[in-house]
């Protein structure tokens, strides 16, 4: 049989009361006129415009529930469970993809058939004057355990990664105990399991930064304190990650980072997006054309 050039991809958008951003989420998705796309939102039962937003753009999304749930985490969950896409991913509801984002992860996909997981770059987003790209993966180091161990933060950027619908069938489903490095937890499994990571050099989503978010800095010690109990399990479990290992890893690390800084060395991570005109694109809230930008497979 012929291998299809444009797997059906699954996005998954947890949200709950971000009415003022996941407008520019939708549209996001929608507008990648990708012609095999699954578009599904788990609302946990907002209580600002949210709602108006999900029924305007009802006929758009495949599925879309507003019901009370036990969190972000379970929501992306229910979320995969519905999810039939070949390749699968989640987007928060005050992200959004960039452009071409999944056409570039379909042709990854398909021309790495052994490939798992695919990370790209992505958009730390705080204004159209006010971002800056970020490499994939950190400074475009292939994920692996040690690194992952041994790396001062999460070195995947879990906006703009991507992955085979037989992931969640090997590692399970996202762990409902954790509140704010599920995509940590997450990784690391999939690390741990030896699934293919690689990376894409494009930029494909954008991470908003804003007041309201989940991972603001007021809560920044949480993410960290439950990104230390996730590394527990792991360390010390055999050679990769004994101490002398994590301690090359964090070396390596450093080299890539002290590499970045030097601009000489043409090393610098760029964006090949023009992001004021993408955003013009998604906030002009004209009618969708529902049979070119959604296509519902059974």
């Amino acid at each position: 049989m012929k291998r299809r050039s444009s797997p059906k991809i699954s996005i998954v958008t947890p949200s709950y009361n971000q009415g003022s951003y996941i407008e520019t989420t939708i549209r996001s998705v929608l507008l990648q006129d990708y012609p095999h796309l699954e578009y599904i939102i788990m609302d946990g039962g907002s209580g600002d415009e949210t709602l108006d937003v999900l029924q305007e753009y009802d006929q758009e999304i495949s599925y879309w529930e507003s019901t009370e749930d036990r969190g972000q985490t379970h929501a992306i969950n229910k979320g995969f469970r519905r999810a039939t896409g070949e390749v699968v991913g989640w987007l928060n509801s005050d992200d959004f993809l960039l452009p071409h984002a999944l056409k570039r992860v379909a042709r990854h996909f398909v021309s790495e058939p052994k490939t798992d997981l695919v990370s790209g770059g992505g958009v730390f987003f705080t204004s159209e004057t006010e971002h800056y790209p970020v490499r994939p993966c950190a400074r475009g180091l292939t994920p692996t355990l040690p690194m992952m161990l041994a790396a001062p933060g999460n070195i995947i950027q879990q906006h703009s990664t991507f992955w085979r619908r037989r992931v969640l069938d090997v590692v399970g489903d996202l762990n409902e105990s954790y509140d704010y490095a599920m995509d940590f937890e997450f990784f690391l499994r999939c690390c741990n399991t030896g699934l293919r990571f690689s990376t894409n050099q494009h930029c494909l989503a954008a991470f908003r930064q804003h007041a309201g978010q989940k991972s603001r800095e007021e809560t920044g010690g949480q993410y960290q304190q439950e990104m230390r109990r996730a590394t527990q399990p792991y360390l010390g479990q055999s050679l990769t990650t004994s101490s002398l290992s994590l301690q090359l890893h964090r070396w390596l690390f450093r080299l890539f980072s002290h590499r970045d800084q030097h601009p000489r060395l043409g090393l610098y991570f760029s964006c090949d997006i023009d992001l004021r005109r993408w955003i013009e694109q998604i906030q002009d809230t004209g009618r969708l054309n529902n049979d070119k930008h959604h296509v519902r497979e059974t």
